[in-house]
């Protein structure tokens, strides 16, 4: 049932088939991209999210921005989140995160019935058990959401980052003098050995 469910931004669109009548086509999900130099609409889909067609009612529903894509299987209890690699501006067909019964979702009646998402947040509806389940993409300690690439990124060397979920590069403090961070990605500064130190980091 190629239509089932549809999103779409104005780059790229994507189309769910859940249960179809063949099992090509069957739990199953399609992302067509815009050419932005004709600004028209490619018939050929630049992704197929197929790995996950043995659970019954994926691609029931279907939500995506420029960067991610969340597929629901609401009879499997579960959603799926797939991304678009930023460097290649490819689709990865093997999902990046999976919310399902080892979160605690079993029980949670049709499960993935209805979602959406923006780069930040996830909105997954269970439809039998009456309730919406609100995920944040959030960024560990040591890191920090980037808006342009919408992913974390880590703090560079020199800087520490001891607070999650930060939203801009200037969670990234740099450390007090007598502590250093020689990697990136740090949470906490290490002092400095006996018989070193460091002015600025």
């Amino acid at each position: 049932d190629f239509g089932t469910s549809v999103s779409m931004t104005d780059n790229y669109a994507i189309v769910g088939a859940a249960k179809g009548s063949s099992s090509e086509s069957a739990n199953r999900a399609w992302v067509f991209a815009r050419d932005s130099a004709t600004g028209l609409w490619g018939t050929t889909a630049v992704a197929t999210f197929d790995r996950y067609a043995h659970y019954d009612g994926f691609g029931s529903s279907v939500s995506i921005t420029n960067n991610y894509a969340l597929v629901g299987a609401y009879e499997g209890h579960r959603a799926f989140l797939f991304g678009r690699n930023p460097s290649t501006n490819k689709w990865e067909g093997v999902n990046i995160n999976s919310i399902s019964s080892m979160h605690g979702y079993v029980d949670q009646d049709d499960f993935g019935f209805a979602v959406a998402l923006t780069d930040r947040y996830a909105i997954v509806g269970a439809r039998s058990a009456r309730k919406v389940f609100i995920f944040s993409n959030a960024c560990g300690k040591g890191c920090y959401f980037d808006g342009t690439s919408a992913s974390c990124l880590a703090c560079p060397a020199g800087t520490y980052n001891s607070n999650e979920r930060a939203s801009s590069p200037s969670a990234c403090v740099v450390c007090d003098p007598g502590r250093y961070s020689a990697l990136s990605g740090a949470s906490e500064c290490i002092a400095c050995p006996a018989g070193q130190y460091s002015q600025l980091y």
